[in-house]
């Protein structure tokens, strides 16, 4: 089971980080771009992984945190 938290946590780590790391880094554009490439499909691949546990989980409340999750990660 997926601890909804957790996830919420990072996800917002990794997006403050994304916009800080390119509003601020020095390194070449094309260094910079992958950098970025290799963080947004780590969000894509934590929303497909929420996509998939969300049609398993009965519980009102978790569905609603699992909506949350996949929400900041867009």
């Amino acid at each position: 089971m997926i601890e909804v938290d957790d996830f919420l946590n990072v996800l917002k780590d990794l997006r403050c980080w994304i916009k800080h790391f390119y509003a601020e880094s020095s390194i070449p554009e094309l260094t910079r771009i992958k950098a970025l490439q290799r963080c947004v499909n780590l969000i894509i691949k934590v929303v497909r992984i929420l996509w998939s546990e969300f049609h398993l989980v009965e519980d009102s409340d978790k569905r609603a945190d699992y909506l949350i999750l996949m929400k900041a990660g867009l």
